[in-house]
């Protein structure tokens, strides 16, 4: 059975946090359309505080600290942008990802 576009906006939706709101109104219209193509996606990121940001930056970065607090992990480099540089600081961006037709694994 196919994902429904309810699903994959609601999940999105409560993925992408507080984005501007007309990012917000256009990453639902992405979605529609993305699905009367045929193409299902979902919203894996949106708005991120500094924290989640130091976070992400960490990974792959064994010994960073921001604000006192250890961040690093061992792994890959998964991002460029130390926290209050990425546009996810400011509610200015998405990320997303296909998932397969039933929405139940991604692609």
């Amino acid at each position: 059975m196919t994902v429904l576009v309810k699903t994959l906006i609601n999940r999105s939706v409560n993925r992408i946090g507080a984005v501007h709101p007309s990012l917000k109104e256009y990453t639902i219209e992405l979605i529609k359309r993305c699905y009367n193509e045929g193409i299902y996606v979902q919203i894996s990121s949106g708005f991120r505080s500094n924290e989640d940001q130091a976070y992400i930056y960490g990974q792959g970065r064994p010994n960073y600290i921001w604000n006192g607090k250890v961040y690093g992990s061992k792994g890959s480099i998964v991002s460029n942008a130390p926290p209050g540089t990425s546009i996810h600081n400011y509610g200015l961006s998405i990320d997303y990802f296909l998932v397969s037709d039933d929405g139940n694994q991604s692609l």
